[in-house]
């Protein structure tokens, strides 16, 4: 039994099936029992007229058991015998009638049970008798016994059409439950199954999977978050694909220059000169560069990069940023400054990895701000945080790239590793460097005006 369908649909059968059962044996108990008081009633109700009627007209009870067991009647000619068809005689039918008639001093006078005639009527039975009254006067007791009435055969017949009814109407209801459990199991099961050979397609490789949300509930919520994960799912692999792809280029690059120019060196078709060994050291150092910010970024995914906080002043981020790219900004002809505002507190950070943002912004900045711009850096005090902002009168970013600037590797410019040793991760390592301080970070920008990023630090770190 391994189909979470098949056990459902069990589970809802035998769960129907004992509802049907009991509910048929308390319709099937009701009903009969209602049916026996009826019969007895009406029985009672037959026996008591006769034996008043004996009473009136013979004003005694003297003969009336011989007159009972005659089965006639003196009122009306009537014949009436208490046998009620059961095929034995009157004495017979006497035996198992469950009613008898007693004097009112408890003597009994027709017998009932088994009471004899002249026996005193017991306590118990007492209770259950009925006083016998002729003209407003009580004559005698009407004896019940309260055992299972005699039926005719007619009263015999609709009694097991009763049962017949009972029991045909539960096998119906069990049919109907039956057909009700598979397809509330067929429903239910549905999308678990759609999920399980979603999830099986993804095991095997292919990320791009939907499953249909039918409903509303905890089932269609689930589905919901299926697809969410499967597009999370297939777009972290095919970023991983390009990832891939764009290390082995970045690398490749810096490695046949300095491969070709050691070969050159070897075969003895270039000379050594400090330009070459110059060359193959920058080289040298770019993959350096490369590999230590694949492992800070790796460090930021596990969040195991590690932050050496404590109170930092702002200003002095700042002062030294500036102080570190003046020269190169001047040889490109572009005004670096600072605008700083007063009485910002300091803040619980790591100083050299705050840094490392701010030299990894500025040198962005430097790449795309043209001879004659200018780069900003200012700060600002917020409600709860200190907000620090470096702005460009760049060439700016087109509308359809600014989404994907902190992923790493992405480039709007393919050609900027090339031209001017860039990486790609600069702006990824930012994103991961200020949300490990519990900051945030977002860029604004208008294409061919400039760009400005604005990192959001928390007051107390």
């Amino acid at each position: 039994m391994r189909s979470l369908r098949t056990k459902m649909t069990l589970a809802f059968l035998i769960t129907s099936l004992i509802g049907v059962v009991i509910v048929s044996l308390l319709v099937r108990s009701v009903t009969v029992r209602a049916f026996d008081t009826l019969v007895r009633n009406q029985q009672i109700s037959t026996f008591s007229d006769r034996v008043s009627s004996y009473y009136q007209e013979n004003g005694s009870w003297d003969g009336v058991l011989a007159f009972v067991r005659r089965g006639t009647s003196n009122v009306g000619g009537a014949a009436n015998t208490q046998s009620r068809g059961q095929g034995g005689g009157p004495q017979q039918g006497l035996a198992v009638q469950p009613y008898g008639l007693a004097d009112i001093e408890g003597i009994v006078l027709i017998p009932v049970g088994q009471l004899s005639v002249g026996d005193t009527v017991p306590d118990d039975l007492l209770k259950q008798s009925a006083p016998l009254e002729v003209d407003g006067v009580e004559v005698g007791l009407l004896l019940n016994n309260r055992q299972r009435p005699q039926y005719t055969h007619e009263e015999e017949i609709f009694r097991e059409k009763i049962n017949q009814a009972a029991t045909w109407a539960a096998v119906g209801v069990c049919v109907l439950a039956l057909i009700v459990s598979i397809i509330l199991a067929r429903a239910i099961t549905r999308p678990v199954h759609e999920m399980t050979v979603a999830a099986e397609e993804i095991t095997g490789g292919n990320m791009d999977q939907q499953v249909p949300v039918r409903t509303k509930d905890e089932l269609g919520k689930l589905a919901q978050a299926f697809n969410r994960m499967s597009l999370q799912l297939d777009k972290a692999n095919k970023a991983r694909e390009q990832m891939t792809a764009d290390i082995a280029h970045d690398l490749r690059t810096p490695l046949t220059v300095i491969s070709g120019h050691l070969e050159g060196l070897i075969d003895g078709v270039l000379k050594p000169s400090p330009e070459r060994f110059d060359l193959m050291f920058k080289e040298t150092q770019q993959l350096q560069r490369m590999v230590q910010d694949l492992r800070t970024l790796s460090l930021t995914d596990a969040g195991e990069l590690k932050l050496y906080k404590h109170p930092v002043e702002i200003r002095e981020i700042l002062e030294r940023a500036v102080q570190a790219y003046t020269h190169q900004a001047e040889a490109k002809g572009v005004q670096l400054s600072m605008h700083y505002s007063e009485g910002i507190p300091p803040v619980q950070a790591d100083p050299q990895r705050l840094a490392q943002v701010m030299d990894n912004l500025i040198s962005n900045a430097l790449r795309y701000t043209k001879e004659g711009g200018q780069i900003i850096l200012g700060s600002s005090l917020k409600q709860d945080s200190v907000e620090i902002t470096v702005s460009d009168t760049g060439k700016g970013i087109h509308p359809n790239n600014l989404p994907y600037v902190f992923e790493r590797f992405y480039r709007s410019d393919t050609a900027r590793f090339q031209r001017d040793g860039e990486s790609g991760l600069g702006l990824a390592i930012v994103k991961g460097i200020v949300e490990e301080h519990g900051g945030t970070i977002r860029v604004d920008s208008e294409y061919g005006a400039g760009t400005v990023f604005t990192i959001s630090l928390p007051l107390g770190g």
